[in-house]
C-alpha cells in the first residue's frame, strides 16, 4: 500500500494537535505526556489497525482493573546523552538508570502474565532488554542517597 504525506493544513482541519493535547492529559507520567504530544498521524491501514488493536488490549486490561507498572520512570535522556560523550555518572544518576531497568522488567513481566488479554502489547513489551543483573549490581553498590556503599569496595 502506498504511503502518502498528510499536509499540515489537513492535520489542523482534523484537529490533530487538539487530539494529541487531550490524549496527553490522560498520561500519568511526564514522559507519557511528551510521548502523547509527539504521536505521529498514521496513514497506513496496517499501522492503524495494529495501534487500534493495542489500544483495545490496554482498554480491556483497564476494564479488568489491571494496569501496567510503568508510572515510576525517570527521564534519563540527558544522562544517556552525557554517556555518549564519555561522562562519569553520579550515584543518583546510576540509581535512576537502575530504576528504569527495573521498571522495564516489571512491565515485561506484567504483559507476559497477561499475554492472553494483550498479545500485541505483550509482544512489544517482550522487546524490552533484559538488564536486571546490571540494575541489581547498581542497587547493591549504591545507597539511596547516591553514596557508594561500604560493601561495594
Amino acid at each position: 500500500m502506498a504511503r502518502f504525506k498528510v499536509q499540515d493544513r489537513t492535520l489542523r482541519e482534523l484537529q490533530w494537535p487538539g487530539i494529541l493535547e487531550a490524549l496527553s492529559h490522560r498520561a500519568r507520567a511526564p514522559l507519557g505526556v511528551e510521548g502523547a504530544r509527539e504521536l505521529p498521524f498514521l496513514n497506513e491501514r496496517e499501522a492503524i489497525e495494529r495501534q487500534l488493536g493495542q489500544i483495545e488490549e490496554v482498554r480491556e486490561l483497564h476494564r479488568q482493573q489491571l494496569s501496567s507498572p510503568n508510572h515510576d520512570v525517570d527521564d534519563i535522556r540527558s544522562i544517556v546523552e552525557r554517556l555518549r560523550k564519555s561522562a562519569v555518572l553520579s550515584g543518583l544518576e546510576l540509581l535512576s538508570c537502575a530504576r528504569l531497568i527495573q521498571t522495564g522488567a516489571r512491565v515485561r513481566a506484567f504483559y507476559k502474565t497477561h499475554t492472553l488479554l494483550a498479545p500485541r502489547v505483550a509482544a512489544v513489551a517482550e522487546k524490552v532488554p533484559r538488564l536486571n543483573p546490571i540494575a541489581s549490581r547498581i542497587s547493591d553498590m549504591i545507597e539511596p542517597s547516591g553514596a557508594l556503599k561500604d560493601s561495594a569496595s
